[in-house]
């Protein structure tokens, strides 16, 4: 079962490969010159000075020091003299300081809540530390951001609520800054973008220089702006609902799979349904009445993450005509996994055409709306019954409770079959066929009632439709 939140905010790096092919539109003579050799000449005395100071960072303080430091450079105190390249890294490294200290701040929500989340938690971190260290074994300067992250600072979350006021008012900005950094990357002609990948995995990595300078290309850019609207789109709607009290309830769900209790021992293997999950879910609402209800700015925070669900998909839709390919040819870093939610496998024009319609991407006067509703006709694959879907009524008319759209009427099949006089288990027990509030799904599914709603969602899900459903709230337990 996926909830709406994952406390946990996975901070790695990496260093993609990727290759830029021809391109349709979009400044396209500037981007489709032949490629050259990048060397070291094509770096500034100032690039190398910062590379040098950041590998030889070995502690937090160090590299709190190198933010600073680098932060001169920003185009916007116009202090040193613009350089693309360092404004490549600058913008990209600065993300990380609001998580100064994340793992020990987040420590309280977790501790003593629920032991398997918690180890969860603690084994991703250990596993994605694991991962650079075998991909830069001798990048001892990495150590000083994970000191960045670990080290105890003030301001420990003492409530879920506390950490999405973090997320709003310190991580969304952050964010923002590097889209307006990249965004003027991505249409500045003057010169090659390059990066140096000694930088993250040291000078070592590259005994002979093999691969070591490349050029980003403007598809790839593009593509990270994608990615970084989707993950500003996802605070939003976590921020849009009442998360207090979340590992309880989740102390209260693994309880059904045996986790966390004394008595687990004795409780019988019988397997766990949808139906119970959604049945503690709700018994723990009734204790906490706000509990996955909407906030009182939670519309606002909706309709905010509907903008860069469009903003994703648009720039998207732009690094797939810019040439964008996922392969390994150039390069490019990525800081807490700024990858585009698209499907890179399924860009036909029809999918591009569909999602371009139910985003509004053509429609520059999206924002000036009375009801809000852009209602599209998708066909399923295969049945090809045609479905209405409508993302921004959604998204502008919210849930007001998220365990209202959930099945509340389930199939009474039997635990056990039987054949040859032999009991078996059957799986198809527990099947939802009914909701009990539907109206608050019509928003996004208009012409969905009890009777065709599971055919209704068989279908979309079996339609160019289902790409934009990622970010809804609860949508896995529904779509």
């Amino acid at each position: 079962m996926k909830v709406l939140i994952v406390l946990m905010i996975s901070v790695f790096i990496s260093c993609n490969s990727k290759k830029t092919t021809e391109v349709s539109h979009v400044k396209r003579d500037s981007v489709s010159k032949a490629k050259r050799t990048i060397a070291a000449s094509d770096f500034s005395s100032d690039y190398e000075e910062l590379k040098k100071s950041f590998l030889a960072m070995r502690t937090a303080n160090d590299f709190e020091n190198f933010l600073n430091n680098i932060n001169e450079y920003d185009p916007a105190l116009k202090k040193k003299t613009y350089d693309r390249n360092i404004e490549y890294l600058r913008a990209t490294l600065q993300t990380v300081r609001p998580f100064k200290g994340i793992f020990y701040r987040l420590k309280t929500l977790v501790k003593g809540k629920n032991v398997i989340f918690h180890e969860r938690i603690l084994y991703q971190i250990f596993l994605n530390v694991h991962r650079v260290n075998l991909a830069a074994p001798n990048a001892y300067h990495l150590s000083a951001i994970l000191d960045y992250l670990s080290i105890p600072v003030d301001g420990v979350f003492s409530s879920t609520t506390d950490y999405q006021n973090y997320l709003k008012q310190q991580v969304v900005p952050a964010r923002e800054k590097q889209l307006m950094s990249y965004k003027a990357l991505l249409n500045d002609d003057e010169g090659l973008l390059c990066f140096d990948r000694s930088v993250f995995l040291g000078a070592e990595a590259f005994p002979d220089g093999h691969k070591q300078f490349v050029e980003i290309p403007k598809a790839n850019i593009a593509y990270t702006i994608s990615g970084i609207h989707a993950r500003i789109q996802r605070i939003h709607a976590l921020n849009a609902y009442d998360v207090d009290d979340l590992f309880d309830s989740f102390k209260g769900v693994m309880g059904l799979f045996g986790v966390n209790g004394i008595m687990a021992k004795f409780r019988p293997t019988d397997g766990v349904r949808t139906q119970e999950i959604v049945t503690k879910l709700r018994k723990f609402q009734k204790k906490n009445s706000s509990f996955l209800t909407l906030k009182k700015d939670g519309k606002s925070s909706m309709i905010q993450a509907y903008k860069h669900l469009r903003e994703s998909y648009k720039y998207f839709d732009q690094a797939l005509d810019l040439g964008y390919e996922n392969n390994e040819d150039g390069g490019q870093i990525a800081i807490l996994n700024d990858r585009a939610q698209w499907d890179l496998d399924r860009d036909s024009k029809t999918r591009r055409a569909t999602v371009k319609d139910l985003l509004e991407i053509d429609n520059e006067n999206w924002s000036k709306c009375t009801d809000c509703s852009n209602t599209v006709t998708v066909d399923g694959f295969i049945t090809r019954r045609p479905r209405k879907l409508d993302i921004k009524k959604f998204y502008y008319n919210p849930p007001t409770n998220l365990l209202a759209i959930l099945p509340s009427q389930w199939s009474s099949e039997p635990k056990e079959k039987s054949y040859n006089g032999k009991k078996y288990r059957n799986y198809m027990q527990a099947f939802p066929v009914g909701w009990g509030n539907i109206g608050q799904l019509q928003t996004l599914l208009p012409d969905a009632n009890n009777k065709n709603l599971k055919l209704y969602i068989s279908d979309i899900r079996k339609s160019y439709g289902r790409w934009v459903l990622g970010g809804i709230p609860l949508g896995s337990l529904v779509l």
